[in-house]
């Protein structure tokens, strides 16, 4: 028990030891070479900007992985960092010695995925079509044309954030869990569309309806409360500005208040 304690310890020290910072120098050199690796054309598709490269390199800095590797193993999608689940594998051999991952079983129904950290029991990890079918996978065209693989990086995933995620370092989104269109071999060939911006602003004021109607449930004159309630309601296709509303509804409160004293 003491020996795995301390290889935990090791471990864990190595995963989140500091990167050191960046200094102004070292920021130009990566960001020219970000953006000569651009225009060779080699890199993945969804990388489209010097900036999206240097987020990457970056990323894969502080991870202590090649840029090469993390150009080719890492992206960005919808503002969370994954990785292909072979850099993850990569990363679990790299970082857990002594760490065996073997596949079970692996064909276009199910694959079955053990492994076993040093000092620890056998684990094993299956992800199914119906799995696929559940999360509503099966639509896509990687799941259509590569079953097999896809179910074989889906449960090498599931092991590696349940079982390492230490030698992961939390990176347990694969590019397939975003929502991005993936190659046999796991790379990105087409990402998930964006979300509108007119739908994330129509979200925003939905909250802020649901906030101000909180607010208004606090009035305490219940013919007011009401009125208060069915206006707001009233703007949730409006474009008008909320603020006033807010400002009358805090009137409104202090009058029931100033009235129970």
């Amino acid at each position: 028990m003491e020996e795995q304690q301390k290889n935990e310890l090791q471990l864990a020290e190595k995963t989140q030891a500091q990167v050191p910072s960046v200094s102004q120098s070292d920021w130009e050199l990566m960001h020219g070479q970000a953006a000569t690796l651009l225009e060779s054309g080699f890199l993945p598709e969804s990388i489209k900007t010097p900036s999206q490269a240097m987020m990457v390199i970056l990323k894969g800095r502080e991870l202590g992985i090649p840029m090469v590797r993390s150009l080719e193993g890492i992206d960005v999608i919808s503002g969370r960092t994954a990785v292909k689940s072979e850099l993850q594998l990569a990363m679990i051999f790299q970082n857990c010695p002594g760490a065996v991952v073997e596949y079970k079983h692996s064909d276009e129904k199910y694959c079955t995925v053990r492994t076993k950290r040093p000092l620890h029991a056998w684990q094993e990890f299956t992800f199914t079509m119906e799995d696929a079918r559940r999360a509503g996978l099966l639509g896509k065209s990687n799941w259509k044309k590569y079953p097999k693989n896809m179910l074989r990086w889906r449960a090498v995933s599931d092991m590696a954030s349940a079982v390492y995620p230490d030698a992961i370092a939390g990176l347990s989104y694969t590019f397939d869990d975003l929502g991005a269109d993936v190659d046999e071999a796991g790379d990105v060939v087409l990402l998930p569309p964006k979300k509108d911006k007119n739908d994330r602003a129509n979200a925003s004021r939905l909250i802020q309806i649901d906030l101000l109607i909180a607010s208004a449930e606090k009035i305490k004159d219940d013919a007011k409360r009401q009125v208060a309630i069915a206006y707001i309601n009233s703007k949730k296709d409006d474009d008008c500005d909320l603020n006033p509303i807010y400002d009358r509804i805090e009137q409104l409160i202090k009058e029931g208040d100033s009235e129970n004293d």
